[in-house]
């Protein structure tokens, strides 16, 4: 599992904003992710066509977009975050600059069983995504206590 927030964790989704790596987000398991230079990878199905993911293997452009998830409450894009309780616990979630959370191991879950059925969770239409970009974003997730 990667460190939330964390710069220095090349699977966190922190590190790839603050290296200049942008998202556009289009649905769960579809998204591009746009390199700083300019080269795109295009993520489909929870299936990136970077050299890793042609050797069979879960690449980081994957674990970037599985941070990312649409908030049901406001149509914009959450991120993976912890929040502590009012017990003290943490707890791993989507959270949305709107408020609304929604666990992680659910959403994990059911994410497995669509990709075992074979089940989409949305048309991808390229140049019409959400776009996350830049650590503000995040950041602004951080003064929240969410990040």
């Amino acid at each position: 599992m990667w460190k939330t927030g964390c710069i220095n964790d090349k699977n966190a989704l922190a590190a790839a904003l603050g290296r200049g790596y942008w998202f556009e987000w289009f649905a769960d398991g579809y998204a591009d992710v746009h390199k700083p230079g300019g080269h795109i990878y295009q993520v489909r199905r929870w299936k990136c066509d970077c050299i890793a993911a042609g050797y069979d293997k879960t690449c980081k452009h994957v674990l970037w977009i599985g941070q990312l998830l649409g908030c049901c409450k406001c149509a914009e894009v959450s991120k993976y975050g912890e929040l502590t309780t009012y017990t003290g616990a943490v707890v791993a979630v989507f959270a949305c600059r709107c408020g609304f959370c929604r666990p992680y191991k659910p959403v994990v879950k059911n994410r497995k069983l669509a990709r075992l059925v074979g089940v989409g969770f949305g048309v991808c239409t390229p140049g019409g995504g959400r776009v996350v970009a830049g650590i503000k974003a995040l950041e602004s997730l951080d003064r929240k206590g969410v990040a």
